[in-house]
């Protein structure tokens, strides 16, 4: 096993994060400033825009295309991934209606969501957003992933497990409770890494 240090862009917020790490690029030249920010184009302030071709820098399966097209990638859950060049997406990207909103997640092979909605159940956003955020949206991901790999054995699998950041962010780093949330990603890694085990796949895990 080894280890290294990770300095993080600034600001290190989901979105501008997250396409740092997809395009090892900072901020200032993929162009994912903030979770939301004012587009001067259509002079609206943008909050969780999700499709890919905002980041304005190549993501690391459009590298890897480039360099091998048969490389098979898949990636699940992570922001700016919406229509994107992966062969496998899974985001959430509910339907809004005028007094509702429909809880449905985005995904490439077509109807590829709806198949894992049919052994995990829909994808429930309140795990993943707003005041009741769990456990539960991390277990649901993992989960997907399972059968992901299961499916479709991609050669390159991201996979955004969101757990960490709640108790992060209510608690502090240094809380009991955020330490709990450590243990308890911890254990979820372990049972991913027990299914490779169990069903003799050989992947080399990479923990951000």
């Amino acid at each position: 096993e080894n280890y290294s240090s990770l300095i993080p862009t600034f600001p290190a917020v989901t979105c501008s994060t997250q396409s740092s790490i997809l395009t090892g690029t900072y901020p200032t030249e993929h162009g994912i400033i903030a979770n939301g920010y004012y587009n001067r184009i259509y002079k609206q302030i943008h909050f969780w825009d999700q499709p890919c071709d905002l980041v304005q820098k190549p993501q690391i399966w459009d590298i890897l295309k480039k360099k091998n097209p048969e490389i098979k990638t898949a990636v699940l859950f992570w922001q700016n991934t919406l229509y994107s060049n992966s062969d496998i997406v899974i985001t959430p990207k509910p339907i809004h209606l005028e007094n509702n909103f429909v809880m449905w997640c985005y995904s490439k092979p077509l109807g590829f969501y709806e198949q894992i909605v049919k052994e995990l159940g829909e994808f429930d956003l309140k795990w993943y957003w707003g005041p009741f955020v769990s456990i539960e949206s991390s277990k649901w991901i993992v989960n997907a992933t399972k059968i992901t790999i299961k499916n479709h054995t991609p050669d390159l699998v991201l996979t955004y497990i969101p757990h960490l950041d709640y108790a992060g962010q209510k608690y502090g780093p240094e809380s009991s409770e955020f330490e709990k949330s450590i243990l308890e990603v911890d254990e979820l890694i372990g049972d991913l890494m027990s299914f490779l085990k169990t069903e003799y796949m050989d992947y080399e895990i990479i923990i951000i």
